[in-house]
C-alpha cells in the first residue's frame, strides 16, 4: 500500500512520521504532511468557516479510495510504509509497538525508539446522511467479505462518528485495520533495528466500546472516545447495549492482545524482552510520562493535541509535554486533573486540534484557556485564532512555524536523552508494566 492509501490525516499515521523526523534530528515537522497541505492550510484563513469546513471534508474525500481498489498485497505494503519511515535509524534500546498514543512519540523520541502501530487507517469512498446509521451499517456489511479476503492477519475495527467527524464521515467509511498477526516488514524491522538483549514495549491500552459485528473479521463502532458516552450515543440513535453490542477495544485507541503472541516470538528470536504498559484510558498515560520530564523546577508545560505533536521540540527544549487525546471536555478535565496536581507553570503552551465540526461536548477555546490560566500568569493556545476555533486550519501551518522559530535560539538539544533503566523504574513505580 503507497502511504497515499493510508489516511495521512490519521493520530497513527502523523505519529509515525512526527516521530521518525524526531529520531532523525530534524526540526518541528508539525503534521508532517506534503506541503500542499501547508498551502492549503494557509489559505483557508481567508475563506468563510463553513466553507473551510466543506474543504476539510473534501480532503476526507480526497484521501478516501475505492473498495474495488483494495487488494491481497496492501496489507503488507501499509506495514512496508511504516517501517520506510524509519530507513536512516540505527539500532535502538527499545521499539514501541500497539496502539496510538501521543504521550508515548514524547517518550519514544526521549529514548531514540520508534512506535510501530498496530492500527492503520484506511478510508473507503461513499456518500451517506450521516444520522442515517442503518445505512452505514448496510454499506458495512457489503464491503466484510472483500476486507477479510484482502486483509488476512487483520481485524477492521470500523468507526462512524456523526458527531466529531461529521463532514468527513459523510464521504467516507473509516476502517481501522487492527493487525492480529505480526506483518513480515515488522518482524524484520525489530531483528533489525534492536539492540541485543533490547525491550519491546507493547502500548496496551485497553480502553474498549460497544461494537456490532458485521463480518468474521469486520466490527462496527459508533462514535469513539470523547464527552458523549457510549450508552447515551447508542440510544439517541437507537440502539442499546445488547447481545448484539459487545465491548471490544476501541477503534482508534485500543489494542488488540491477539498481536501479543506474535511479538513475544520476534522477541524470542532475539532474546529481547517483552514489557506492557498497562493503561485503562488513552489519556491515562499522560501524566506519568509528563512525570519523566519533570525536574526540580517545572517552568514551561507544552499540552499537545490529539495529532498535533512535537516530539522534536520536546527534544530541543526543557518544555514539559503533556497529550490530551481530544478538544472536548472530557480531555480538558484530565488536563486541569494534570494542572491542579502540578502546577503552577511559569508558562503554558497548549495546541488544540482543529476538527471543523462544533460537536456536542467540545470544549470552547475560551474554556480551554480559562483552564490553563488558573495555573499559570502566562498561558497561550500556540498558533491558533481562538475566535476560529474549531475552523482554524490555518493553525496546522501556524504552530509548526511557532516552534520551528523557538527552536532557532535553543541548543541542540538542551535534553539529553532517557535512560532505559530510569524510565522502566518510573514506570514501574506508577504501576503502568507488566513482564510477559
Amino acid at each position: 500500500m503507497s502511504s497515499t492509501k493510508i489516511g495521512q490525516f490519521d493520530s497513527a499515521s502523523t505519529m509515525v512520521r512526527v516521530l521518525a523526523a524526531a529520531l532523525e534530528g530534524q526540526h518541528t515537522v508539525g503534521l508532517a504532511m506534503p506541503k500542499r497541505f501547508n498551502v492549503v492550510a494557509r489559505a483557508s484563513q481567508f475563506i468563510p468557516p463553513s466553507l473551510r469546513s466543506r474543504l476539510f471534508s473534501l480532503g476526507a474525500a480526497n484521501e478516501a479510495i475505492e473498495l474495488k481498489d483494495l487488494g491481497p498485497k496492501d496489507g503488507p505494503r501499509a506495514a512496508e510504509w511504516v517501517t520506510s519511515q524509519y530507513k536512516n535509524l540505527r539500532k535502538a534500546p527499545a521499539i514501541f509497538i500497539g496502539a496510538t498514543n501521543g504521550a508515548v512519540a514524547d517518550l519514544a523520541a526521549g529514548l531514540g525508539a520508534p512506535w510501530l502501530p498496530q492500527t492503520f487507517l484506511v478510508l473507503v469512498r461513499r456518500k451517506v446522511d450521516p444520522d442515517d446509521i442503518a445505512a452505514v451499517i448496510q454499506h458495512g456489511q457489503r464491503m466484510t467479505d472483500r476486507l477479510a479476503d484482502n486483509f488476512p492477519g487483520i481485524v477492521t475495527q470500523q468507526m462512524h462518528d456523526p458527531l466529531n467527524d461529521r463532514g468527513n464521515a459523510a464521504q467516507a467509511a473509516y476502517l481501522r485495520m487492527k493487525w492480529h498477526r505480526l506483518p513480515d516488514a515488522y518482524r524484520d524491522f525489530i531483528r533489525n533495528h534492536l539492540e541485543p538483549g533490547g525491550t519491546i514495549f507493547i502500548t496496551g491500552c485497553r480502553y474498549q466500546w460497544p461494537s456490532l459485528q458485521l463480518g468474521k473479521k469486520h466490527f462496527f463502532q459508533l462514535g469513539g472516545y470523547g464527552a458523549i458516552a457510549a450508552e447515551d450515543l447508542l440510544s439517541r440513535y437507537g440502539y442499546s447495549y445488547s447481545d448484539a453490542w459487545q465491548l471490544r477495544p476501541e477503534a482508534e485507541w485500543g489494542y488488540e492482545d491477539a498481536l501479543t503472541a506474535d511479538i513475544q516470538d520476534a522477541a524470542a528470536a532475539i532474546d529481547a524482552r517483552v514489557l506492557r504498559l498497562n493503561y485503562d484510558d488513552p489519556q491515562a498515560l499522560s501524566a506519568p510520562i509528563s512525570r519523566l520530564f519533570i525536574k526540580d523546577d517545572p517552568r514551561h508545560l507544552l499540552v499537545t493535541n490529539f495529532n498535533m505533536l512535537a516530539p522534536a521540540f520536546i527534544q530541543r527544549s526543557d518544555a514539559i509535554p503533556h497529550w490530551v487525546v481530544f478538544n472536548d471536555q472530557k480531555s480538558l478535565s484530565e488536563l486541569a486533573n494534570f494542572l491542579r496536581t502540578h502546577g503552577p507553570f511559569e508558562r503554558i503552551d497548549s495546541l488544540l486540534f482543529q476538527n471543523g465540526a462544533e460537536a456536542e461536548g467540545q470544549a470552547l477555546a475560551s474554556d480551554w484557556l480559562n483552564v490553563l490560566s488558573a495555573h499559570t500568569t502566562s498561558a497561550r493556545l500556540l498558533g491558533l485564532s481562538p475566535a476560529q476555533h474549531p475552523h482554524d486550519f490555518a493553525s496546522f501551518d501556524r504552530y509548526r512555524q511557532s516552534l520551528r522559530e523557538a527552536e532557532k535560539g535553543l541548543r541542540t538539544p538542551v535534553r539529553g536523552a532517557f535512560n532505559l533503566k530510569d524510565v522502566l523504574g518510573g514506570l514501574q513505580r506508577e504501576g503502568l508494566v507488566s513482564v510477559l
